[in-house]
């Protein structure tokens, strides 16, 4: 029995060959050439996935958690409550966000629509401001996931520290010890 099995690809055809029962061999059929492209090669580049860009409005909190907190000073904490809004400002794959106390963040999506925003780190004064000698120093690192183009999840891990001669005596004040850290997060819809 012959066996003939043709190669074609999406715009160019590849050849043929035949067998037959028993036999190894391979038949050239006559008139039929190598086209010289590979198996699987269509001449054509396929589209890269379009990056995921998210929508650059006002967001609002829907649903937080406190999933960590060693400090005790859930108080303290401005960013991600329910009811509160950021405000996203994009440029491509790049984006910031713009939290109601002020401070923005700048952050990168991936393809896979996860970000990461670079950690910001700031001083609380309020330990000087009441003629304390300690400052206390605060990193805040946000990532999450965009679940859709109208909602996200994001968490904010804070990292807080004390330096200075009345850390002892804050800890105290404060009923915690340093360092500590907090993290709380969030469901946001786009407003």
């Amino acid at each position: 029995m012959l066996r003939i099995f043709c190669l074609v690809s999406v715009g160019s055809f590849l050849g043929c060959s035949g067998t037959q029962d028993g036999s190894d061999g391979a038949y050239d059929l006559p008139g039929l050439q190598d086209s010289g492209s590979a198996p699987g090669e269509t001449g054509f580049e396929p589209e890269p996935e379009p990056v995921f860009q998210p929508d650059g409005r006002i967001w609002l909190v829907v649903e937080s958690e406190l999933t960590m907190d060693q400090c005790g000073l859930t108080d303290l904490v401005d960013r991600g409550t329910p009811g509160s809004t950021l405000e996203l400002l994009s440029t491509d794959a790049l984006f910031s966000m713009k939290f109601e106390g002020g401070e923005t963040v700048h952050c990168s999506a991936e393809d896979s629509q996860d970000f990461h925003c670079d950690p910001t780190a700031t001083v609380d004064t309020t330990a000087r401001d009441n003629n304390l000698k300690a400052d206390i120093p605060v990193v805040i690192e946000t990532y999450g996931v965009f679940s859709d183009s109208s909602s996200m999840w994001m968490e904010s891990l804070v990292d807080i520290d004390c330096e200075g001669q009345d850390c002892a005596l804050i800890e105290i004040l404060l009923g915690t010890s340093f360092p500590c850290q907090m993290a709380m997060a969030s469901d946001l819809v786009l407003q």
